[in-house]
């Protein structure tokens, strides 16, 4: 997951997004994305968000920042 949060990061640099989308395929995985942080969209739970500042805080917490 860092690796992903890392490259999205580094793609930010360049272009206007604002965080990470995923689809949870059921509801185990959605426990998964929901640890890192990941929010649930009310209509479609398994639809999930991760803004960019959260990318940006898990990846300065896991350097050590």
């Amino acid at each position: 997951m860092m690796d992903a949060i890392r490259r999205t990061l580094l793609v930010a640099e360049n272009l206007g997004i604002i965080g990470f989308f995923a689809d949870a395929k059921h509801h185990a995985v959605r426990s998964y994305y929901a640890q890192f942080g990941f929010i649930s969209f009310r209509d479609q739970p398994l639809e999930m968000f991760l803004p960019l500042a959260t990318l940006r805080q898990a990846c300065a917490d896991a350097d050590g920042r």
